[in-house]
């Protein structure tokens, strides 16, 4: 039992003599990617505004003159949908927040979408937060939606966050979070051992891929857009 007490004091929990035999005959490793293959403390990086076409048809942002087009204000009402959010991308929210010292607004009501979003109620405003598809589910106009934008920043391994007022997508924040300095190491030592090294994560594939890249995992061994409910079976 002086295996399970070591692995105990590493903070692995080993239920007794049998998983720890086990363990030996491990041919395949699946890990998460946020705060396990990352550091699992991600930042703010980018803010783009989304202009939608004005009343009249012609190019331009017919809630130009609203202070919700204003980044900051953004980044104060998604702060607020997030505030009480232990997910590391909304705590990332809050972060940015508390650096342009932001007051935040206690949500009034509060819906999350496992994998896919959250719509928060505020005093003022409804705001909806996810992906791009959940945009879509809350019944959102995407306005021009640069999808080059979007791929811009997840090519360079950050998650895109989509964020919704009244009807319509009004910004997306790319948020960056660094792959754990360990990570790269751990991983070789595991393909040493002859074993197989996957990542499991609800993230998109072009983001799943550069942190795969960056640790050493083969792109091919990459399961991305999984939802929670789904890793176990994967």
């Amino acid at each position: 039992m002086v295996g399970t007490g070591v692995g105990a004091s590493l903070g692995i929990l080993i239920k007794g003599g049998e998983p720890l035999e086990a363990a030996n005959h491990v041919d395949t490793v699946l890990f998460d990617k946020t705060g396990t293959l990352t550091n699992g403390t991600p930042s703010v990086t980018d803010i783009v505004v989304v202009a939608h076409p004005s009343t009249d048809g012609q190019e331009g942002d017919d809630i130009a003159s609203s202070s919700s087009s204003c980044p900051d204000e953004l980044v104060r009402l998604a702060a607020s949908a997030e505030l009480g959010s232990e997910h590391p991308l909304g705590r990332a929210l809050v972060n940015r927040a508390k650096l342009l010292a932001k007051p935040l607004e206690t949500p009034v009501t509060f819906h999350a979408v496992s994998g896919k979003g959250i719509s928060v109620e505020l005093s003022d405003e409804t705001v909806h937060l996810g992906n791009l598809d959940y945009m879509d589910e809350c019944g959102l106009q995407r306005g021009h939606v640069d999808d080059a934008v979007r791929g811009r920043l997840e090519a360079a391994g950050k998650t895109v966050i989509y964020m919704g007022l009244c009807d319509r997508v009004v910004a997306l924040f790319g948020i960056s979070d660094a792959a754990r300095p360990d990570a790269k190491t751990t991983v070789a030592q595991l393909h040493a051992r002859g074993m197989a090294v996957y990542m499991v994560t609800g993230d998109n594939r072009r983001t799943a891929h550069w942190i795969a890249e960056q640790v050493g995992i083969p792109v091919h061994h990459v399961m991305a857009e999984v939802l929670p409910s789904n890793k176990v079976a994967k």
